[in-house]
This record gives structure tokens, C-alpha cells and sequence, in this order.
């Protein structure tokens, strides 16, 4: 063969095996838009050119070699000698996939269940994908020969794989059967996010029978020719696709597959001043040629650069805050609970299908319920500080240059240093290592961690550590503020000892944990209660973000500002309080500010929460919107979005594509209408008013976004 036949046999197997995978994302990214398959299709057709081209050529070097010629030879004949052929490829690309699907997903679960301890998890994960690897081994050498063996023995299938025509539809049929198998499997070794081990199997089977194909009876240079115009074709309507709908960029960056890698290539080259986000007609950098104005920008009010590329330069604002104590009340002790990964809708009073909390649902009874509340931030390591500074993420000091965002030591005032120089007693009691950082103990007088990175199910150790931290504290006659963090919810999920059986599902096993961390909560609250101490102290209980289980697409946090990942539950109560709901929309920096303004202190200056004291003591809605935001870092983060929340809605802007998704206040299902641009409007004023920096601030108060490494 020619070296120009040869070419032109792997440009045609490239475009083909292009065209198959970018077929197969379909249903497996679940794309819905159909310019979204445009756009699949045709980058993978680019990805299928820069791997699959260079592959088919190196496998026509090697096929000189005797073994792989009679392998070939092997696949090109008709009837039982490629049946068993073919029998021995997809085997060997099962097994291959589903061991590297349950290695991955090995070194997931090492990693969530010794997550502060990097060298045991990993020391570990190796353990027991060496252990997989020798059944992988096991596998191959009974599979192999038994699968080829029995493929050669049927004569159905080696009359099937005769013809080129009769083969080609046996392929679509054997790779949809293979899928699916593929997908049943991994949805028990890999439910986070299996995709990728889906598109690999696609990819392999693509590849393969495009080999056969093209070798079977077809005129290659005719074949090569109307190959080309139709992949410069479909190419050159994905990339107009990609320039004009930004919802079909958004749609195929969700999930780790071929074409999403040639998206996030097109975004490099789009973005020509390195600031991370792309300009031209595929983002939202309204200046590219300089790194210091793009949307991961913070505004400098008046100074007339619109640095943020939010419309218009901000416009200086009298500070927030700096009010005087508004209330004057006799000495109230703060106890503040928070609870990792708690979503909303799995807390009974905010509507969860089990029966998981009713003692928390009691207490909400007494309680102030923020029907509506959210989370700055689907991250801990954000949305925490944000809690105690009463500070969007934004604004607050964060080293992104680790793997997870770090809070840089600063001087800016926080629930801890306040409460601390008013005199009171702090202390902080903490479920496991690894989440406090130097800069939030600051203000904390007693610090203790009561687990370790190998028992992070421990609400009852949690539990009885906050009970002796108060009775110690008893005798001391001063006011207090405890902070007590319960991480139970918290991935692996495992059904405590006792606690309810509400299925084999990982949601199910994530409620039965929210049902034993309930019995836990109430136990603390009755035996403070008993003692005295609850009548007069204010209790607040918040999660610091939710959880996702498949029904954006993706699993657990951190991925998207959906209601799966933001809103959490919110309860406040004050000694002598009524039981009230409030609808309106709030956020967790808001609690600072309500804290503060409830014991009677002045809420300092720059916080970007409000008190929501008048919604606890007299049933005043707040108004005015929140907002929340998705920054990148360099672990499992990768993407920037922001989103605003008010009476009517939600907001999200995708900052990477550029694109918006409007969603009702109810379950994130969508909504159109007139109400877009008003909440566009809002979103792009809120960026201004709640993010910006003003001249001279602290320098402490630095931006909270990752720099532009991506």
C-alpha cells in the first residue's frame, strides 16, 4: 500500500470514528440541544483528527510486524476468523474501561474518606487497585479465549460480520448494547461521574470498526473526498454554533468527554490576554487585550474603567454596616451549629421525602425558618469564612495558589474577633481536621478537634465534646459564642449503626447519615435545655452547602450553583421567640451581621450580609437579592459562575461560556420571560455593589478569585 493510500485509509477511519463518538455523546452527556450535537459532532471529529489520525497511522507502521499482521489478517477476513477477532477487542476494551472506571473511582472514595490525609488515601487506593489489577489479570486470561472461541463457534455472527453494510449496522447495535452495559456497570464502580469510561468504550468501538469498514469493499479516494467536505462541513457549523449559541457551549462543558476538551482548547486561543476568560465572539471578556478587565475582575468604583465587564464602572456606595447597636438586650450567649453538606430539601420541614429530621423539624417549630436561604459558595473552605465574616468569597483573601483555596491571615473583623473583644467567651468545636486554617481561629480562645481523617461519621463524639465544652464553661460567668460543626452528611455515604434504612441508594444512605446526625442536634439542644442554658442563648443552624445526586448530571458539591449545591437549611431562634417561615431570599453572610445586631453590638462597616434581626423578633421579610458564586481553583473546580437570587428567581451567569440559565425560586425548574433582563440587570449592579473594591480598602481584602492560570 501506498503511503499516500495509507493516509488517506486513516484520515477516512479518523473522521468516521469522529463522527460515531460525537453520535454516542448524545445520549450519554445527555445532550438536549440540538445545536449542542452539532457542536459535539463536529469537535470530535477535530478530537478524532489530533488522536485517532496519528493512532490509525502508527497502527499501519506496526502492522509489519508478523504478530500484528496476522492479527489484522485476522480481522479482515470474513465470517468465524473476525468474529473471534472482534470478540478479543472488546473484551480486552471492556475490561481495560471497567478497571480504569473502578480505579478512578477507588481513588475517589479513598480520597473523600481519608480526605485529610493524602499519603494514607493514596497508599491505600494503590492497595486496592493492585488488587483489582490481578483481577483484571484473572479476568483477561479466562475472558479472552472464551469470548474468541465462542464468537468463531457462532455462525450467526460470523455471517453478520460478512459484509461491510450488514457489519456496520451489527456495530451500531453492538456498541448501543455495549453502552448500556457499560453504563449499568459503572453506575454502581463509578456514580459520580461515569462518563468519561462511556465515551472511551464509544471511542474503541468507533475506532475498531471504522477499520473495518473502511477495509471492506470501499473505494478509498472517493470515499476520502466526500469524508472531507462533509467533515469541513460539520466542522465549520460547529464552530458557528460555538460563536452564536452559548447555551450549547455550556450544555457540552458539563461532562468529561472528547468535545469538551476541544471546546476549553478554543477558549485558550480565544483568550488572548491570559486572564482565563475568552473574548472575540466566544466570551465575555469585554476587553482582551488587557488581563485587568475581565468578569473574575473586582470593579473599582468610580474610576471610569468597568474593570468587571459588568456594563458600567461602579459607582461608589456609602458603606454597609457601621450602624450602632440597635437593640439593647439583657446577656444572650450564641451558640452557632453548622452542618456540612446539608441540603435543603433532604431537612423534613423544607420538604425531603424521608422522614429524616424530625427533631431539628421541632426545633424549627420554635424557630425562625428560612424557607429561602443559600449558600455564598457550594464549597466549605469558602463558604464558611463567608459565614463568619459576613463576606462574599469574593472579597475575602484567598490563596488559590494550593490545591484547595487557603484564607490568608488578615485584620478584617469576624464573628470570632468581634465577639471575643466584646468579652465574650469563644470556642469552636470542630468534627475533623484539616477544614479550620490558621486565619479563621482568629477570635477563638478554645479551639478542639475531636476526630480524626479515618472517623469522620462521628456527630455523637461532636455531640458530647460541645456538652463538656459548655459544662467547663459553666462556672466562668461569662457570655459565650460556640461555634459546634457537624461534617456527618458528608461523603462516603454510610449508613450509621441504628439509624433508619431508607434504602441502597447513595441518597438514601446520605438521609439515613442525616438521621442519626438529627438525634445527635437534638440531644445537644434537650440537654442545654435542661441545664438552662438555652434560655438565653441564641441558637442559629445552617449547612454550609448542599449535595448533588445526579439531577443536574453531576454528583456531590462544588459543581454548579443549582439549588442541589445552594440552598441550605436556615433556622434561628432567640429565647422568647415565635415560630415564623420567611420566604425571601437570604444568605448565610447574612448571619454575622443578624448575630451582632441581635446581642446588641454595632455591625462593622464593609460586610456584605444584612441583619435579618427584624425577620427573627417582628416577621419582617428582608428584601433585596444574594447572591452566590462558583470560583475556580486548582482541585475539582473548574469553572467560574455567578448567580443572584431574589423574590422572583434565579439567575445563573456561566462566566466560561457566557451563557445565562434563568430558574424559578422553586426547584430550579427553568423560567423565561420579561423577568431576564431585570435580573440581568440586577446581577451585573449586585457585581458592582456587592464585589467591588474600593481605593485605599485593605490590602487584606483581596480578591478571592483564582489568578488567571487556567
Amino acid at each position: 500500500m501506498t503511503v499516500c493510500r495509507v493516509v488517506e485509509t486513516a484520515l477516512l477511519r479518523s473522521v468516521l470514528t469522529g463522527m460515531a463518538v460525537g453520535l454516542a455523546e448524545i445520549p450519554i452527556a445527555h445532550h438536549q440541544r440540538p445545536a449542542t450535537w452539532i457542536l459535539g459532532i463536529g469537535f470530535n471529529i477535530v478530537f478524532a483528527l489530533v488522536l485517532w489520525l496519528p493512532a490509525f497511522l502508527l497502527i499501519a507502521a506496526a502492522s509489519r510486524n508478523p504478530t500484528a499482521r496476522a492479527f489484522w489478517q485476522r480481522l479482515e477476513q470474513p465470517g468465524a476468523t473476525r468474529a473471534g477477532a472482534v470478540a478479543t477487542i472488546a473484551v480486552i476494551g471492556t475490561l481495560l474501561v471497567l478497571f480504569a472506571v473502578g480505579a478512578n473511582e477507588t481513588l475517589l472514595r479513598s480520597l473523600q474518606t481519608f480526605h485529610n490525609n493524602a499519603k494514607v488515601s493514596l497508599v491505600i487506593a494503590l492497595a486496592a487497585i493492585a488488587a483489582e489489577g490481578l483481577v483484571l489479570i484473572v479476568a483477561f486470561m479466562w475472558a479472552v479465549p472464551y469470548a474468541a472461541r465462542r464468537a468463531a463457534q457462532s455462525e450467526r455472527l460470523a455471517r453478520t460480520l460478512r459484509g461491510w453494510p450488514i457489519a456496520l449496522t451489527a456495530y451500531v447495535l453492538g456498541v448501543l448494547i455495549l453502552l448500556a452495559a457499560v453504563r449499568v456497570i459503572a453506575s454502581f464502580l463509578a456514580p459520580s461521574d461515569p462518563t468519561l469510561g462511556y465515551v472511551g468504550v464509544a471511542s474503541l468501538a468507533s475506532a475498531v470498526a471504522s477499520a473495518m469498514v473502511v477495509r471492506d469493499r470501499i473505494r478509498v479516494n472517493p470515499a476520502v473526498r466526500a469524508m472531507a467536505f462533509l467533515a469541513v462541513a460539520v466542522i465549520g457549523l460547529a464552530l458557528y454554533v460555538a460563536a452564536l449559541v452559548p447555551q450549547a457551549r455550556a450544555e457540552l462543558a458539563w461532562n468529561n468527554t472528547p468535545s469538551r476538551a476541544i471546546l476549553q482548547q478554543l477558549y485558550a486561543l480565544a483568550d488572548r490576554d491570559g486572564d482565563g476568560i475568552p473574548g472575540a465572539l466566544i466570551g465575555a471578556d469585554c476587553n482582551d487585550d488587557d488581563p485587568a478587565i475581565s468578569p473574575l475582575a473586582r470593579d473599582i468604583p468610580g474610576d471610569g474603567v468597568d474593570q468587571n465587564c459588568s456594563g458600567a464602572d461602579a459607582v461608589p456606595e456609602p458603606a454597609r454596616g457601621g450602624h450602632p447597636a440597635s437593640r439593647s438586650r439583657q446577656s444572650l450567649d450564641v451558640l452557632l451549629i453548622t452542618i456540612d453538606t446539608l441540603r435543603a430539601d433532604h431537612v423534613g420541614s423544607y420538604g425531603a421525602v424521608h422522614p429524616t429530621t424530625p427533631l431539628l423539624d421541632a426545633f424549627a417549630r420554635k424557630a425562625t425558618r428560612f424557607a429561602h436561604a443559600y449558600s455564598p459558595s457550594p464549597l466549605t473552605r469558602r463558604a464558611l469564612p463567608a459565614l463568619l465574616y459576613g463576606r462574599y468569597a469574593t472579597t475575602l483573601p484567598f490563596d488559590n495558589k494550593n490545591d484547595a483555596p487557603t484564607l490568608r491571615r488578615n485584620r478584617l473583623p469576624s464573628l470570632p474577633t468581634l465577639f471575643a473583644a466584646a468579652g465574650y467567651q469563644t470556642r469552636v468545636v470542630m468534627s475533623v481536621p484539616g477544614i479550620l486554617e490558621a486565619s479563621w481561629l482568629d477570635g477563638f480562645a478554645a479551639t478542639q478537634t475531636v476526630g480524626n481523617s479515618n472517623s469522620i461519621d462521628n456527630a455523637t463524639d461532636v455531640t458530647n465534646a460541645a456538652l463538656a465544652a459548655y459544662a467547663t464553661a459553666a462556672s466562668c460567668g461569662q457570655q459565650s459564642f460556640t461555634w459546634v460543626h457537624y461534617f456527618d452528611p458528608h461523603g462516603p455515604y454510610l449508613r450509621p449503626a441504628g439509624a433508619p434504612d431508607f434504602g441502597d441508594r447513595d441518597e438514601d444512605r446520605y438521609d439515613s447519615e442525616i438521621a442519626s446526625l438529627d438525634t445527635q442536634i437534638g440531644r445537644l439542644l434537650r440537654e442545654l435545655d435542661a441545664s438552662g442554658q438555652l434560655a438565653h442563648t441564641i441558637v442559629v443552624i445552617a449547612s454550609d452547602h448542599g449535595e448533588g445526586f445526579g439531577e443536574h448530571g453531576y454528583y456531590f458539591h462544588g459543581r454548579s450553583l443549582y439549588d442541589d449545591q445552594i440552598r441550605v437549611p436556615l433556622l434561628i431562634a432567640v429565647p422568647g421567640g415565635a415560630g415564623r417561615v420567611i420566604d425571601a431570599p437570604v444568605s448565610l453572610v447574612d448571619i454575622a451581621p443578624t448575630l451582632l445586631d441581635l446581642v446588641g453590638m454595632s455591625v462593622p462597616s464593609g460586610m456584605n450580609g444584612r441583619s435579618l434581626a427584624d425577620a427573627v423578633e417582628h416577621d419582617v421579610s428582608p428584601h433585596g437579592a444574594v447572591l452566590s458564586e462558583l470560583i475556580r481553583d486548582h482541585s475539582w473546580v473548574s469553572r467560574d459562575m455567578v448567580a443572584v437570587i431574589d423574590a422572583s428567581g434565579k439567575l445563573i451567569w456561566n462566566i466560561d461560556d457566557d451563557s445565562y440559565e434563568q430558574t424559578s425560586l422553586d426547584r430550579d425548574t427553568p423560567a423565561t420571560g420579561q423577568d431576564f433582563g431585570r435580573l440581568r440587570d440586577l446581577l451585573r449592579a449586585r457585581l458592582d455593589s456587592e464585589l467591588s473594591t474600593v481605593p485605599g480598602e485593605d490590602e487584606s481584602r483581596a480578591s478571592g478569585r483564582i489568578e488567571a492560570t487556567k
